[in-house]
């Protein structure tokens, strides 16, 4: 069995959607100043940036072949990063509906992922690819790749396991408008 596991700085978000006819920013802020972070319970996905320093981890049938807890994909990681080069914008992050304004708010923390290959003997890697996807930032005017998946030899992993610790509070909604 192949395990590969890799976490990096990021966020966790949820999303909440609201019908635009239906929305007054002011009155919505002020009436979910503090429970904001209630309306949704389920979190919509968690993101970490790609380009950044990274915590890589490749075990083969219980045996550590890679390990490395600072590293850059590229650099330090000397695997194939694929960046789909078409930003998603945080609206079609979101998956609202068009007629609805979307509300995006999280938490700062570590976000890992463990992919799991079971029928997986050796390991080479120039058959891992790791997958990003450019997005604006949400709190800037820049952009960051997000970690977006992973493939060994062409093939999804058979299971996932997400992980996420936590390191900050909520942090305020940022509300994206009807285009």
């Amino acid at each position: 069995m192949l395990i590969l596991d890799i976490a990096g700085r990021g966020n966790e978000y949820y999303v909440y959607g609201v019908k635009a006819a239906d929305f007054d920013q002011k009155s919505f802020l002020v009436e979910h100043e503090d429970d904001y972070m209630e309306l949704e319970e389920e979190s919509h996905d968690s993101l970490f940036a790609i380009d950044g320093e990274l915590i890589f981890s490749v075990d083969l049938n219980g045996e550590t072949i890679i390990e490395t807890n600072d590293g850059q994909i590229g650099k330090d990681i000397d695997v194939e990063l694929l960046v789909n080069q078409s930003a998603e914008s945080w609206r079609e992050f979101s998956s609202v509906d068009s007629d609805e304004v979307a509300i995006i708010w999280g938490h700062s923390g570590v976000v890992g992922k463990m992919f799991f290959f079971n029928d997986v003997d050796g390991f080479d890697k120039s058959k891992l690819k790791i997958y990003g996807q450019k997005r604006p930032e949400i709190d800037g005017d820049g952009e960051e790749v997000t970690f977006a998946g992973l493939s060994y030899d062409g093939k999804d992993p058979d299971d996932v396991q997400l992980d996420f610790v936590p390191k900050y509070g909520f942090w305020d909604p940022i509300i994206f408008l009807t285009d």
